[in-house]
Parts: structure tokens; sequence; C-alpha cells
């Protein structure tokens, strides 16, 4: 996901902002984010990460790091309705867990590129095929990407240029009712 695929006038910005990153992906540094495998953490909270949780008159709501028998261990963002029948009454677009990722310290004209995979979990039925919003703090969530997501692992990448100095995170939230896992987080 390019922020340049908006618009039909933004796309040569678009492919030359795809021939800078191939031209340059020799030069990539290693991954920023030390805690995106999450293979060896017991709580994200202890990483870095931030979990902010809606009210709980409306959902329930969990991020956890959970085993998973094909990749070792995942995060895990569920959100379920407090109340059974709850649904009919409540809007698509509330948001009742997020989490982001630890600080990332960048400088105007950086190029970031995050990658990571997604599946959809089991254990909650999803109020929709796209159930997650992946975005970053420097577009935020209106330039957000929203996959469609299946019980297989899907990857994702999304590239953004900063144009400020500062600090560059990575935020996943759940849209509604939902269980989603996340692997493999790259910035």
């Amino acid at each position: 996901a390019s922020p340049h695929t908006i618009s039909f006038s933004t796309l040569p910005e678009h492919w030359r902002l795809m021939r800078y990153v191939r031209q340059h992906e020799a030069q990539l540094t290693d991954n920023l984010l030390p805690s995106g495998s999450f293979d060896h953490q017991k709580n994200i909270l202890l990483e870095g990460w931030t979990r902010e949780i809606a009210d709980k008159s409306v959902f329930s709501a969990t991020a956890d790091i959970i085993p998973s028998g094909d990749s070792g261990k995942v995060l895990r963002l569920a959100a379920w309705y407090s109340e059974p029948g709850m649904k009919s009454g409540t809007r698509d677009d509330l948001t009742p867990i997020a989490v982001t990722s630890p600080a990332v310290p960048v400088s105007a004209g950086d190029i970031m590129l995050v990658r990571g995979r997604v599946r959809r979990g089991l254990a909650v039925a999803a109020g929709s095929r796209r159930s997650l919003l992946l975005f970053d703090s420097e577009l935020g969530a209106e330039s957000g990407l929203k996959i469609e997501l299946t019980t297989e692992w899907a990857p994702f990448e999304m590239i953004r240029p900063v144009t400020r100095n500062g600090e560059f995170r990575f935020s996943a939230s759940l849209i509604g009712q939902a269980e989603v896992h996340l692997d493999d987080l790259e910035i």
C-alpha cells in the first residue's frame, strides 16, 4: 500500500516511489522492530507496545501472544460483543481494540517499509471480512490498509515516505467483532 495510489493524478509519484524503493532495497536496514516476531515474548506491553481497549459496555477485547502450531508464537487481537444480541444496534465502525508498536526514530525523507503477515483466527466469528485496519503514525488511520482476511496467512506491505523528523509507529486495530493473528512484523 502506497499513499500515492489514492488517485490517478498521483500515480506518477507512486511509480517514482516504487522505483526508489527497488533501487535502494539493498540499503534497507535490519528490522527496526525487534519485537515483531513474537516468538520470544510473553507480554507485548513489556516490549514497548501499547494497547487501547474501547468502552467495555459494547465489546470485550484482548491482545495477547499465543502459540501457533505452524509458526511459533503470534500476536492475537480478539474482540467480541459483551452482550449476546448487541450486534443489531452497534455501529460497524467501532474499534474495540488497537495495538501500537514501539516508536522508531525517523528523519524527513526516510522511506518506511512495513511488512508482516495476517490471518483470521477461528475463536471469534468475524463481523466482516475486512475486520482489521493497519495504519501508521505518518498517515494515520484514514490512509490505513484493510485486508480481506482468511484463515490462511496473507502478507502485507505498506510503504510510507516520512515528511518530518520524529517517531514512526505501526498500529493494528480491529473493526467490530473478530479474531486476527499478526506475525513477522518488520519496519
